[in-house]
């Protein structure tokens, strides 16, 4: 995995959000694809080809965050599980969402929820949008 600035960019304020050709969704600020001009506040954590393919991860270090896509839709939450801090980017991918490579627990990418013991705790899962070909994370919402 290679390593991202956490700088925010500026450079690009046009909206990309919406559906996109390559097969994946965009969320704006609100998370509902409506986004705003400005990507202040948003980190830039990896483009959208190191998660181009359903199923890929991206451990963006410098934030500690897990960027996944999973049937089209990028998601991201915390890197680290709640139960044992094990390394979530090692973890599989499945249809129910995170599997932790340490004891098993799966995590839902929509809420971060645990679905299985003996993560009890939920990851934290942060807003993200899409713009010129790069995979902004912005603030916790869950």
């Amino acid at each position: 995995m290679r390593r991202l600035s956490s700088t925010t960019s500026t450079a690009d304020h046009r909206d990309d959000s919406g559906p996109r050709d390559d097969g994946t969704t965009t969320e704006g600020v609100d998370g509902s694809g409506s986004g705003s001009g400005s990507d202040s506040g948003w980190i830039p954590v990896c483009s959208t080809s190191d998660v181009s393919a359903d199923g890929q991860m991206f451990k963006h270090e410098d934030q500690k965050i897990l960027v996944a896509n999973r049937g089209g839709k990028i998601h991201a939450t915390d890197l680290t599980c709640t139960h044992a801090d094990a390394d979530l980017s090692c973890g599989f991918m499945g249809p129910d969402g995170i599997r932790c490579p340490l004891h098993l627990s799966v995590f839902d990418l929509e809420s971060g929820a645990p679905q299985n013991p003996p993560a009890e705790k939920p990851l934290r899962v942060y807003n993200v949008k899409v713009r010129g070909g790069q995979v902004l994370v912005g603030g916790v919402t869950r």
